[in-house]
C-alpha cells in the first residue's frame, strides 16, 4: 500500500518564484562577500524553524524582533547597522508621471521649505549633459526629458 507523500511536489509556479527570489538575493548580496559572511556570523540571516508535521513555520520569523523592539523590515535597516557596510548612506526618491497623455513640463520644488529640499536633483538633462547612457533594455529615456510625452504611466522623471 502506498503511503501519501509527506512532501507533495512543488507546483511549477512556486519553483519559479523561489528561483527568481533566490536569484535576486544572490545578486544583491554576493555569497562570497564579506558583508554576506558577516550577516551569517552575526546570526542576522538565520533559517526559520519549520514544523515538520504541518510544513509551516513554527512562528513568524519577525515575531521575536517585533516584541523585543528589534529591526523588522528593510526600512528599519540602515547601512551603519550592517557589518562591514559604510557608516554613511544616502536616500533617493524617484518622481514618476501620473498621466501619459500630455507633454512633461517639469516639476516644481518651490513649495518645499529649505529643510525639505533635496540635496541633489537628477533629471534627464543631467544624464545627457554628463554623457550617461544606459543599456537599450531600459528604453530610450530612463528619465523622461522635458517636452516629451511619457511612454507609460509611472515613467520616472
Amino acid at each position: 500500500m502506498n503511503e501519501p507523500d509527506a512532501h507533495p511536489p512543488l507546483p511549477r509556479r512556486q519553483v519559479l518564484r523561489a528561483a527568481v527570489v533566490g536569484g535576486i538575493a544572490i545578486y544583491t548580496a554576493s555569497l562570497g562577500s564579506r558583508a554576506y559572511a558577516a550577516l551569517l556570523d552575526e546570526m542576522l540571516l538565520t533559517a526559520p524553524a519549520w514544523n515538520g508535521r504541518t510544513d509551516r513555520l513554527r512562528f513568524r520569523i519577525d515575531g521575536t524582533s517585533k516584541v523585543t523592539g528589534g529591526k523588522v523590515f528593510a526600512r528599519d535597516i540602515r547601512a551603519r547597522d550592517m557589518p562591514h557596510w559604510p557608516q554613511q548612506q544616502a536616500h533617493a526618491l524617484v518622481l514618476r508621471t501620473t498621466v501619459a497623455d500630455r507633454l512633461y513640463a517639469g516639476f516644481d520644488l518651490s513649495l518645499l521649505g529649505t529643510d525639505l529640499k533635496p540635496d541633489r536633483v537628477v533629471t534627464a538633462a543631467h544624464l545627457e549633459r554628463d554623457g550617461l547612457a544606459f543599456p537599450a533594455f531600459y528604453g530610450e529615456d530612463i528619465l523622461l526629458p522635458l517636452g516629451k510625452t511619457p511612454a507609460y504611466l509611472g515613467q520616472a522623471v
